[in-house]
């Protein structure tokens, strides 16, 4: 199993994106950083089945 760090930051209006430098593309936002990580998570899950 491969791990990566995921960078999160705070955006100015609201909310976080959170996205992993050594894979492109790989980007999601959240209203929350819990948020966004679960949705880095679901990108993860569909990059997988393709």
């Amino acid at each position: 199993m491969n791990h990566y760090k995921v960078i999160l930051e705070p955006q100015e209006e609201s909310g976080y994106t959170a996205f992993v430098p050594a894979l492109p593309g790989y980007i999601s936002e959240g209203d929350t950083y819990k948020e966004a990580l679960e949705n880095k998570e679901d990108l993860n899950s569909s990059n997988k089945s393709t």
